[in-house]
This record gives structure tokens, sequence and C-alpha cells, in this order.
């Protein structure tokens, strides 16, 4: 440790204490200076930290809205897509009224007008008649081919047949 000094005049042994006691002197002088008196930065170096970080994110912001933008463009095509292809789905659902695709679209309902025929054969029609194997039936029987057609329509069915081969 040093020892405060009286006299101009040092000694060599006594160079070390000197040499310490300045460079503590030359620390605790540059951080006043950097800190200033009341211990923080100068404010004009203060307002340009604060001016750089509000243009940064000034420009990540804009980078963000040119982000919105092009997710927006990427959400119009596919809600565009999305409504080509329902149109499509519904033009082939449909084989004669335009009421069936309305109703399908918005759930069950009755329907507004009769106009579809389900004694023909639908694009399920290949399919249904596999199913018709596998019970072991040849034939529809009277109306039994719309009652199924107009199930797999979607539409709601109800259906009193008799059963062809007496009491059941």
């Amino acid at each position: 440790m040093f020892r405060p000094y009286d006299s101009d005049h040092a000694g060599s042994e006594d160079m070390d204490d000197i040499l310490e006691m300045s460079l503590l002197e030359h620390q605790n002088t540059t951080k006043e200076a950097k800190s200033g008196p009341s211990g923080a930065q100068p404010s004009y170096l203060r307002k340009h930290d604060l001016n750089s970080r509000v243009s940064a994110l000034d420009i990540e912001i804009q980078d963000i809205d040119e982000q919105i933008q092009k997710l927006r463009a990427v959400q119009q095509a596919l809600l565009l897509e999305k409504e080509g292809l329902l149109r499509q789905c519904q033009l082939l659902s449909q084989p004669g009224s335009s009421a069936a695709a309305t109703c399908r679209a918005k759930g069950k309902c009755k329907a507004v007008n009769n106009t579809i025929d389900y004694s023909i054969e639908f694009d399920w029609a290949p399919e249904l008649k596999s199913m018709m194997k596998v019970f072991g039936i040849n034939n529809f029987r009277l109306c039994q081919q719309g009652v199924c057609n107009a199930n797999l329509d979607g539409r709601d069915v109800v259906c009193v047949m008799p059963t062809g081969l007496g009491p059941s």
C-alpha cells in the first residue's frame, strides 16, 4: 500500500508505491470523465443512442409491413382458388338443380324445387351397383334407386316401401 509523501523527492524504493497511486488516480479520473458528474451518459450521446434505436425499429416495422402485404396477397390467391374449387365441387355434385347445391352449402334443408330426377344414374352408380352384389341383389325394385341416390346426394329421406315378400 502507498503512503502520502511530505516532500517533493522520493527514493527508488518508494517508486512502486508512487506508480500505484498514480495509476489509481488516473483510473478514478477516467471513470468520472466517462460517466459525468451524475453517473449518466452525456445527453447528446443518450439522444444519439435513442435515435439509432428508433431508426432500427422503423426499419424492422417496414420489413414487417412488407411481409404482411406479401402474406395478404398469398391469402387472397388462396381464397380465390378455394372459391373456384368450391364452385367446381358444386357443379359436379348437382346433377340437375342449383337448389340442391345451395341447400348442401348451407346444410340439410327442405328441397325448394323438386326438379332432380333421382331415378337416373349418378357418379356413384358403379359403387352403388357393387354394393348390390355384396347383398346379393340383381336389380333395384320400384323407387329403390331413387331413394339410394337421394340419400347419397345428402338429402334427408323418409321412405316407406313394401318388402315384396309379404308380411315382414
